[in-house]
């Protein structure tokens, strides 16, 4: 793992794009200007990637039949080979990985990461008011997480720790009082409780070979933040600390630590993972970005940053964040490079259907 992580900075913004595939659906193919199969717009050209045809007269996918030069965008440069795709014999809609196998972003992948939940910080992080009630909630769902991974019991945070609950507990536990330090204590005892003295329901007892879980990150703020770093693509957003090293988000990790270096359509946590860099855009050559079809997981896509194509069958779309969260006032903002500001862009299917 590298120690750099760029990413970081965005790391606490939800995640978000573009999609090039509800705009592409929304747009009334051979029909509305500019549209596949559709006349070029007003201006001369094609939307969502797609080029015009050596006639002129209609926007095609590119290589359809050896269609003109890419829609220009804000940032384009002198155009490059596919987004290192150019000895790749795929189809169109497909990318080619470094194995030499071809890949469908639209087609899901066949063993996906298992949804986990990001656990609550023991104390309030910034900008939330402490209270019983909230302390009360973390310590219930620190417990369920380390008891489901530890004893190998289900427990499913989002039923077993109902407000209700979680207070009915932390008050049998603090002498029936709505004792917030007493919640919070609780919650952090549960939160660094080792392996072996884990508490498991009858019948069964700790599991503790191959678990990993520590506060020990790199980057000591990113502990206890309400926001899982470590890399593991369940329910992690950046790899900016070492795996199973930012337990009080994540919950305790089994096994070993994800590739860093992962291939185009692979499961992703972090974009430096597909070869993202924010503070180096134009030598970038791709992004994580959450999957086609509403899929719970983020994959590698290619970069088409400062002028580069995609392949045939993808479209060049502007990657953004919603950096105070999906109900919050502030609009999407677009990724740009830190130094010199070059928007991201990647390269989305132009269509993944249903």
């Amino acid at each position: 793992m590298t120690t750099a992580k760029p990413w970081a900075a965005l790391a606490i913004a939800s995640l978000a794009t573009f999609s090039a595939c509800s705009d592409v659906e929304s747009c009334l193919q051979g029909v509305d200007p500019g549209c596949l199969g559709s006349a070029p717009d007003d201006s001369g050209n094609c939307k969502f990637g797609l080029v015009r045809s050596a006639d002129g007269l209609t926007c095609i996918q590119r290589g359809e039949d050896g269609g003109s030069t890419p829609t220009p965008r804000p940032d384009a440069g002198t155009p490059t080979p596919d987004a290192g795709q150019s000895n790749c014999s795929c189809a169109s809609g497909q990318l080619c990985r470094q194995d030499g196998t071809c890949v469908n972003l639209c087609t899901p992948v066949a063993n996906p990461p298992t949804p986990q939940p990001v656990l609550l910080p023991c104390r309030a992080p910034m900008g939330v008011t402490e209270s019983f009630a909230r302390a009360a909630l973390a310590a219930c769902v620190q417990t369920c997480s380390h008891r489901a991974a530890y004893c190998g019991t289900p427990c499913d945070p989002t039923v077993e720790c109902t407000q209700l609950l979680a207070s009915t507990a932390a008050r049998a536990a603090c002498a029936g009082a709505d004792d917030q330090a007493c919640a919070i204590a609780l919650c952090e005892r549960q939160r660094d409780l080792p392996c072996a003295q884990q508490q498991c329901p009858v019948g069964s007892t700790p599991s503790c070979t191959g678990t990993t879980c520590s506060n020990n990150c790199d980057m000591p703020e990113y502990n206890n933040d309400g926001i899982c770093d470590d890399g593991d693509p369940s329910n992690a957003i950046s790899y900016v600390c070492e795996y199973g090293t930012d337990c009080g988000d994540c919950g305790p990790r089994r096994g070993s630590a994800p590739p860093f270096k992962l291939d185009l359509g692979d499961v992703c946590a972090d974009p430096q993972q597909c070869g993202g860099n924010l503070y180096g855009v134009k030598s970038s050559t791709g992004w994580c970005v959450p999957a086609a079809n509403n899929q719970s997981y983020s994959r590698c896509i290619p970069d088409c940053s400062n002028g580069k194509t995609c392949p045939a069958g993808h479209s060049c779309v502007g990657i953004a964040a919603d950096e105070d969260g999906p109900n919050g006032p502030l609009p999407q903002v677009q990724f740009t490079d830190y130094n010199d500001g070059t928007p991201v862009f990647g390269c989305f299917p132009t269509q993944c259907g249903g």
